[in-house]
């Protein structure tokens, strides 16, 4: 074990803490940009591309689950007649 004289701490601490130092920094610098790139948005022309993705509306709704017809269609799959198949390839076990 090697501690520093300084901090007192082992060599591999004093670097995990480094490295944890500078994604904080890079972190809070993306943060910044994204603050930046915000402000940028709200002075922007309203007849911009960017301008409108950011501010449009999203309508309608979305599907949730599986239509009644893909149901149907996987226990059709599922039927008997294909569990007999499986079992004539693999020598009726």
């Amino acid at each position: 074990m090697v501690l520093n004289r300084k901090t007192g701490m082992e060599k591999s601490d004093e670097s995990r803490t480094r490295r944890d130092e500078q994604r904080r920094k890079i972190v809070k610098w993306i943060k910044g940009q994204r603050i930046s790139w915000l402000d940028h948005l709200e002075r922007m022309e309203e007849d911009r591309m960017p301008k409108k993705i950011f501010t449009q509306e999203l309508g309608g709704t979305r599907r949730r689950g599986k239509t009644q017809e893909k149901m149907e269609r996987g226990s059709r799959k599922r039927s008997s007649s294909a569990g007999s198949e499986k079992m004539e390839r693999v020598g009726g076990r």
